[in-house]
């Protein structure tokens, strides 16, 4: 150090040189301490103490002011503290870097199904609905400290916020996880954020149910064809919306009225996005008896039984609840034409099958005998009866079968008259014999008689026109 005196009056300029060092305390091996909550990695959460080692106080520049402890309560980075000790003695600079304080709580929000469904705790309801697996995504930030943990809660019910801050089994997660649909399951999603410092933020999402169950549509079936006016009604404890040929229906239960071939296609959709489809035709009434339209009494058949009593089956079992008087009316129209129709198929087999031609039935020229004759006969008249009288109610085949037992019948009739002709003369040949026989005596009474007349034994006007070739 060089030391100079400036003259005066008395003294002249003078200067001397001398040489020294400044030695600094030695730092002690603990030199300082940090205070506060701590976090994780450094970080604080709260007001932060440093706190010098026994016996020193401390100060951030060297000749500063001297205390037993610092306070920080704001992240504060490039610290430097000195030490003094009883005696005044000091310590060189010492770094301690950043005092890492972090009291702000992380922020977040939970999406389901890419949606924000952030909540506060005394506004989450069950008011969300799925019909498939849910992707659940955590977004967590914090622009201090950092995130340093995100975890979920799945509860069942609704929880206060005091319930949510007692929860333990809580699941760790990176920020995106799945729930799997279980249909009629609720739930609600808690989601907890801790960043390095350890403040924590709770909170939740809004409640959410699983419905999977296809909305129901009673009335009518999918496909269906109907004749008549067919009330509807669309059941679902979530339902949104219907809709028939994209007209929006303002109650569940609604008709669906009888136009000629029109299509309709009832839209049903949930909350949960559940979608139920049918689509019918409608035809009118008349389309019931469109397969005996050209039946009638003269031309109806056994061929056309069935049909028949398909078509009348239909019209007896279809449900008529919410038919017009008009349709009603149509109905019974077709009933009745059915009910002709039958009972003139069942009169057609009945003239077939006669009491008299049930007892011939098993008789041919075989078996008959004379006794049978008188019931030959009436089986006979009964069925060429049922030839003339039911010709359009009968088959081919019906009307070939008469036929052949007609024949039959004639078989075992003639059967009968050789049986009573002994030479076995046939009806035809025994009357030839009886008319030549006849004929053949009054020739020999007309001779007998010319005779007499030419002898003049007999005489009148009677015999000259019988025997004008006689001449006196």
């Amino acid at each position: 150090m060089r030391v100079t005196v400036a003259a005066d009056a008395d003294y002249e300029e003078a200067s001397a040189t001398r040489d020294f060092s400044i030695t600094y305390l030695t730092v002690p091996q603990e030199a300082y301490s940090l205070n506060g909550t701590e976090g994780t990695k450094g970080w604080y959460r709260s007001e932060v103490t440093l706190t010098p080692a026994e016996g020193y106080t401390v100060a951030t520049s060297l000749n500063g002011t001297y205390e037993a402890r610092l306070i920080y309560n704001d992240y504060t980075d490039g610290v430097v503290i000195y030490l003094k000790n009883a005696d005044g003695q000091m310590t060189d600079a010492i770094t301690v870097g950043a005092v890492k304080i972090d009291k702000t709580a992380p922020d977040g929000d939970v999406k389901l199904a890419g949606n924000s469904v952030k909540e506060a705790f005394d506004e989450i309801d069950f008011g969300l609905f799925f019909n498939k697996n849910l992707d659940v995504e955590i977004v967590a930030t914090d622009e201090e400290s950092g995130v340093a943990k995100i975890e979920y809660f799945k509860s069942d019910k609704v929880l206060t916020e005091e319930e949510v801050a007692a929860i333990t089994a809580w699941t760790t997660t990176e920020s995106n996880f799945s729930i799997t649909a279980t249909d009629g399951e609720k739930f609600v999603c808690y989601v907890r954020i801790t960043d390095t410092a350890g403040n924590v933020i709770c909170f939740g999402a809004k409640g959410a149910t699983f419905d999977l169950t296809a909305l129901a549509i009673s009335g009518i079936q999918n496909g269906g064809t109907y004749c008549l006016s067919q009330s509807v009604t669309v059941t679902d404890d979530n339902l949104v919306s219907v809709t028939v040929n994209g007209t929006e229906m303002t109650e569940e239960t609604f008709t669906l009225a009888v136009n000629e071939g029109t299509t309709y296609t009832i839209v049903a959709t949930d909350i949960a996005g559940n979608v139920t489809e049918y689509t019918v035709t409608m035809k009118t009434v008349e389309n019931l008896g469109e397969s005996i339209a050209d039946l009638t009494t003269g031309n109806v058949t056994s061929d056309n039984k069935n049909t028949v009593e398909e078509v009348k089956e239909v019209v007896e079992t279809v449900d008529a609840a919410n038919a017009t008087e008009t349709e009603k009316a149509a109905l019974k129209e077709i009933a009745d034409k059915c009910d002709e129709l039958l009972q003139k198929i069942e009169e057609a087999a009945a003239a077939c099958k006669t009491e008299n031609i049930v007892k011939v039935d098993q008789i041919t020229s075989d078996n008959v005998t004379p006794d049978d004759k008188e019931n030959l006969v009436a089986a006979k008249e009964d069925l060429q009866n049922a030839l003339e009288q039911y010709d359009g109610n009968l088959t081919s085949a019906e009307k070939a079968a008469i036929e052949s037992k007609i024949a039959s019948i004639d078989n075992a009739l003639d059967a009968i008259d050789k049986a009573e002709n002994p030479e076995g003369l046939s009806g035809g040949a025994i009357a030839g014999i009886v008319i030549g026989s006849v004929l053949g005596a009054l020739l020999i009474a007309y001779g007998v008689c010319a005779l007499l007349y030419k002898k003049k034994l007999i005489s009148g006007a009677f015999f000259e026109k019988i025997y004008p070739f006689i001449k006196d």
